[in-house]
């Protein structure tokens, strides 16, 4: 019975780590529960920066770790600790939830087959067919109810924790483990293989419940033609996830992410309350070339992208790319021509001409800083010519990326954020070291 109630644990701890709250009615953001107007790192579109760009980059990334600061989170994570504890030690006291395990893993096998030499064994998981309401009784055993859902009530030091989980599955199974091996016995040479296959959930609602209040959820939508997640068909496969997955104070929002034999796309934020703290927007459209030259890095004939990510509302860094197959022959050219200086600068003065990339300060129109590639003349004793990313900010000055993001520059930052790192890690290794 330890060994259910350590899965039982293990299930908790994966629907406490992705998840949201469901109640309030979506938005336009397409997260529900965040209203963007009501957001307080909205960026307001003006840089009214008055301190300098070094200071202002500390400031914004020391803001973005007291945001992600142990202390917001602890509650959760204690509780987490004392959950898992607890169900590592309990030892119920009947064994309909065993039985109901052990009688929904039996659905998953099918009989062995043979294919030649090997003998084959798959299992297909679905979800969908974990269905019944158990809950614990202060003796340790345990009701059970027929429901369409899924649902689990366990007593941690006398407090009620629930789990709910219910999915619509997809009829196409995708492969997600295989294993395989071989004997020799009795004279006899034989193989076998193992397959897991998994019918990915179209749509998944999970919630985890502190009595009656809400602790972590997740809701999950899925469109996918895969079927072999280790053999993805670029030409061919489809796929999009919609996930918004919460617990305390953050929420992290997946939104259209998406992979097509024409484009990709995904917008990812993540939220302290209706705080902005990390949102990603980047898209990608292209035409795929089904007979790339020896060697080359991307198989497309044309495409674009465009990438955003924002800080807080505070920095934002955006970067374009009108024609990524120009933007990758270029950049390719120049490794021809690397002893050529005349050749090399005129290529790399074309390369610049591919894309653009900037920082802007709150959302503002103009960018603060703006990054060029520079040729550099071989030095040392090298005969080679190469690429130097350049920042030019908008006062003026001008500096290379690696001599800009510097010890010098920013050591007081490195250190905080070193500090910040050990001070979670240490954390987590205290909390948990005991599992």
């Amino acid at each position: 019975m330890k060994k259910l109630a350590f899965l039982l644990a293990a299930v908790a701890i994966v629907a406490v780590s992705a998840c949201q709250k469901n109640t309030p009615e979506p938005n336009d953001s397409g997260i529900p529960g965040y209203n963007e107007n009501e957001d307080p790192n909205r960026p307001s579109g003006k840089d009214d920066v008055t301190v300098s760009p070094e200071q202002y980059i500390e400031e914004t990334a020391k803001a973005l770790m007291s945001a992600l600061d142990v202390e917001n989170w602890k509650n959760e994570a204690e509780f987490i600790h004392k959950f898992v504890v607890e169900m590592q030690k309990k030892e119920f006291k009947d064994d309909k939830l065993k039985k109901w395990a052990e009688a929904l893993e039996d659905t998953w096998y099918r009989e062995p087959h043979k294919d030649g030499n090997v003998t084959i064994t798959d299992a297909y998981i679905r979800l969908s067919d974990a269905k019944g309401h158990f809950e614990e009784q202060p003796d340790g055993t345990f009701t059970q109810t027929d429901a369409d859902d899924f649902q689990i009530t366990v007593l941690v030091d006398g407090e009620k924790v629930t789990g709910t989980f219910k999915c619509v599955d997809s009829k196409v199974p995708l492969k997600v483990a295989s294993s395989g091996g071989s004997s020799y016995e009795n004279d006899q040479y034989t193989e076998w293989a193992n397959n897991t296959y998994v019918y990915v959930p179209e749509t998944a609602n999970l919630k985890i419940l502190r009595g009656s209040a809400e602790f972590a959820s997740l809701d999950l939508k899925v469109s996918t033609t895969v079927t072999d997640i280790s053999q993805v068909d670029l030409f061919n496969d489809n796929a999009s996830i919609d996930a918004t997955f919460k617990i305390g104070v953050y929420t992290l929002s997946l939104q259209k992410v998406t992979y097509s034999p024409t484009g990709a796309s995904a917008y990812i934020k993540l939220l302290n309350g209706q705080a902005s703290l990390i949102t990603i927007d980047a898209k990608a459209g292209y035409e795929l070339d089904p007979n790339p030259a020896e060697g080359y890095p991307v198989p497309i004939k044309s495409g674009n992208v465009d990438a955003t990510v924002d800080v807080m509302g505070r920095i934002q860094v955006k970067a374009n790319i009108p024609d990524a197959k120009k933007f990758i022959d270029t950049g390719l050219g120049s490794n021809k021509v690397m002893q050529d200086g005349d050749a090399f600068k005129a290529i790399v003065d074309d390369l610049n001409k591919t894309f653009t990339a900037a920082m802007y300060f709150n959302g503002a129109a103009d960018p603060r800083a703006t990054l060029v590639l520079e040729p550099v003349a071989p030095a040392d004793g090298s005969t080679y010519w190469y690429i130097n990313p350049v920042l030019r900010f908008s006062d003026g000055a001008s500096y290379g990326v690696e001599e800009y993001f510097s010890q010098e520059r920013f050591g007081s930052l490195v250190s905080a954020t070193g500090e910040w790192m050990d001070g979670i890690s240490q954390y987590i290794a205290n909390l948990f070291g005991d599992i």
